[in-house]
């Protein structure tokens, strides 16, 4: 990887993680607030209500639990551009193609590798 690949890297990761955080971090004052000023919030509700006002919550708690994990892939890929394994497969310790790290700067795998990975553990996924 050139000084110059890792430089337009490093900026797409920091762009894409603080555009995350700045999304997270609205999204939950926004629910904070809904939660508060909700209208009729005092007044007893209904199952269906409580259901899908649970359901939501849910949805927002597995969303930011998403959005945790890329970020965390995105700090760690900023400090592998730091060291001698920048742009290089976990599994094989070949190049990652520039192509893919433009689309996903975070990725640890090149495709090849990612591709098997994915295959095993659809191949080993619990049955019913």
């Amino acid at each position: 990887m050139t000084a110059k690949q890792r430089k337009k890297l490093r900026q797409t990761l920091v762009e894409r993680v603080t555009a995350l955080y700045r999304t997270v971090h609205s999204d939950v004052r926004a629910s904070m607030v809904q939660e508060v000023f909700e209208e009729g919030g005092d007044e007893p509700r209904d199952e269906g209500d409580e259901s899908m006002r649970t359901l939501m919550r849910d949805t927002r708690m597995r969303l930011a639990e998403a959005d945790a994990q890329r970020a965390q892939l995105m700090e760690e890929a900023l400090r592998r551009l730091n060291g001698p394994d920048a742009g290089k497969c976990d599994d094989c310790g070949g190049d990652i193609e520039w192509k893919r790290l433009e689309a996903v700067p975070w990725a640890l795998r090149c495709v090849d590798c990612q591709e098997a990975a994915e295959f095993d553990a659809k191949d080993h996924s619990p049955s019913l």
